[in-house]
């Protein structure tokens, strides 16, 4: 039958096609005899190769992949995000089972730790023998931070010899 015949309402074929696999069909067939009526008369879009439906394929593969990767991704936020809402809870009801003789022997504790911290990052070693400087007045020359003056006097024999 001629796609170019319109019914009695005066619609042509392919538009009073509802579903996608019917007007699939009418262009692959245009694309298996483009000679035999006149396509663009019957506003039969270009033919439907198979090439064309492999591509339709891998796109909706490919958008499919996408669609279930950012799926998971947001499940694992959310586990990760629970995970660490549990964390923060089960730690405070722990804290809350803490005596007051134990939270003040923790907060003295933490407190040590950001002292012993903050003069880690703040000292370096003696540039000579690398003892820590914590405690002591370095003695400087140049860029150089020393312990002693006798580290000092081996690094400018050393520095002088080489």
């Amino acid at each position: 039958a001629d796609p170019a015949v319109k019914d009695d309402e005066g619609v042509l074929a392919y538009n009073a096609a509802s579903e996608k696999t019917v007007r699939d069909e009418f262009r692959r067939f245009r694309g298996l005899y483009p000679d035999q009526y006149d396509y663009n008369t019957a506003q039969v879009p270009e033919a439907l190769t198979a090439d064309m439906e492999a591509e339709r394929q891998r796109k909706k593969a490919e958008k499919k992949k996408a669609q279930r990767q950012a799926r998971n991704k947001k499940q694992k936020e959310k586990k990760a995000e629970e995970k660490e809402k549990k964390t923060a809870a089960d730690e405070k009801k722990w804290y809350a089972s803490l005596s007051e003789r134990e939270k003040r022997a923790l907060a003295a504790e933490q407190r040590l730790q950001r002292q012993k911290a903050a003069v880690d990052a703040g000292s370096e070693g003696c540039a000579w023998c690398g003892r820590s400087l914590s405690g002591i007045v370095p003695f400087c020359k140049f860029d150089f931070k020393y312990c002693s003056t006798d580290c000092v006097k081996e690094h400018r024999n050393d520095m002088t010899r080489a």
